[in-house]
């Protein structure tokens, strides 16, 4: 007998095929014709959070002024993304309120390297590593159980269901949410 993916595979392939060139059409425009490495985005981040300080470190939040800047030294604007990935990049609940993203807003930046890695370019182990340093909170160079499951499970979450939303899909992933969660 042949294999028969499961409903929810079924549900991903769909995903894939259908949504990742939405959403990778929404990474561009963002990009604005200019190429954006995902590290020189956290970099300007840094830079932005911190202009006195000669610190490179990330800090656990930025304002949206930070972020504003970050963007104006890179040569782009907040309104090139969609509002729904900048409110879910906000610590407090934008999304959920149906606020917008606005100077005052205070931005996770969990959540922000999630996202600069999804809509900018660069290596993917540079990616990957930029996820890392920023889920270790306690900068041990290891991550916790639970340090890993707050990332994915809460931050990483959160964007790429803002991106999947803002790709006209339902973003409905709380599956990948309750896969971190378990034990």
């Amino acid at each position: 007998r042949p294999h028969r993916p499961s409903a929810r595979a079924s549900r991903l392939v769909r995903l894939r095929e259908n949504k990742s060139e939405s959403i990778a059409n929404d990474a561009s425009s963002f990009a604005a014709g200019k190429h954006v490495d995902a590290t020189d985005a956290i970099a300007a981040v840094c830079r932005a959070s911190a202009p006195s300080s000669s610190s490179t470190a990330l800090p656990r939040e930025i304002t949206g002024s930070a972020l504003i800047r970050a963007l104006d030294d890179l040569g782009l604007r907040a309104d090139d993304i969609p509002n729904r990935m900048l409110q879910a990049v906000t610590v407090d609940g934008l999304a959920r309120a149906n606020k917008r993203f606005s100077r005052g807003s205070a931005v996770s930046t969990n959540r922000l390297t999630c996202l600069a890695c999804m809509l900018c370019g660069g290596a993917f182990d540079a990616k990957v590593s930029l996820c890392f340093q920023s889920a270790d909170e306690d900068e041990r160079r290891a991550l916790s159980e639970g340090q890993a499951t707050r990332f994915f499970a809460r931050d990483a979450f959160a964007v790429a269901a803002a991106a999947a939303k803002s790709a006209g899909d339902g973003g409905d992933l709380d599956w990948a949410s309750d896969v971190w969660r378990r034990r």
